[in-house]
């Protein structure tokens, strides 16, 4: 079971998470951005082959920039397998603190029957006690 920590989330910043998956979204949106260029620069390329000197620059910068992406893309890849992680380790400690909150109520649930025993124990006394007094007044 995970100690809380003074934030009570067992020393896991739920923002820390947000954060990365919010760089994330926009790590892909840029990906996707980088894509959309790629694919207007082949369109150009078609377009301007009488032009060889100025195709095989846009060529180089293409290669470069599909160095970038596809380091990029890694990079994206390995952050979205930490992140899978993390959401399977999160998931399992809502399930041990769901597990935890059932045992606690499955506890009081229990504590309140035998208070409700020892309730009706005392009433049951209690009348016993009266019928012993009626007796003794009725002896006397």
């Amino acid at each position: 079971m995970v100690e809380p920590n003074e934030n009570g989330n067992g020393g896991r910043d739920p923002d820390q998470v947000i954060a990365l998956l919010t760089k994330l979204t926009e790590l892909e949106e840029k990906q996707a951005a980088a894509s959309e260029e790629q694919n207007d620069l082949a369109r150009r390329r078609t377009d301007t082959t009488s032009h060889l000197a100025s195709y095989s620059s846009k060529t180089a910068e293409n290669a470069e920039k599909q160095t970038g992406m596809a380091l990029e893309r890694t990079a994206l890849t390995r952050e979205q397998t930490r992140l899978s992680t993390r959401s399977s380790e999160l998931a399992n400690i809502r399930t041990e603190l769901a597990q935890e909150r059932t045992f606690r109520a499955d506890e009081r649930t229990r504590l309140a029957s035998q208070r409700t025993d020892m309730a009706r124990r005392r009433t049951s006394l209690s009348d016993r006690r009266t019928g012993l007094a009626e007796q003794r007044n009725r002896l006397a």
